[in-house]
């Protein structure tokens, strides 16, 4: 399936059916053979490269911007690209609302 392949009424099914902040999603990654979920940015990431190697960390970096919910999101789970996890915001931690797995 690729990505024309999806139907608006399946996009709206599928927000239908899970809920969460809109401002920010998160991603599933594999860190040191487990796997994480982090918020979703958008990242320059030779410019980060260059920022690593003289010592900084991803938490740290300024040059990122959270990429919000949305319909690429969707398309990019259901057609395999990216796991993804709807998750709250919430005094100052990330706190699971729904994973999407």
């Amino acid at each position: 399936m690729n990505d024309m392949d999806f139907t608006t009424t399946q996009i709206n099914l599928f927000k239908s059916l899970f809920r969460g902040r809109n401002d920010v999603y998160a991603i599933r990654r594999e860190k040191e053979g487990k796997s994480i979920y982090m918020p979703a940015y958008k990242v320059d990431w030779s410019d980060f490269e260059k920022y690593k190697a003289a010592g900084g960390l991803f938490n740290t970096y300024k040059k990122k911007e959270q990429i919000p919910f949305g319909v690429d999101a969707i398309i990019s789970h259901l057609s395999g690209k990216e796991t993804i996890g709807y998750r709250a915001f919430q005094i100052g931690k990330w706190r699971p609302l729904m994973d999407i797995l």
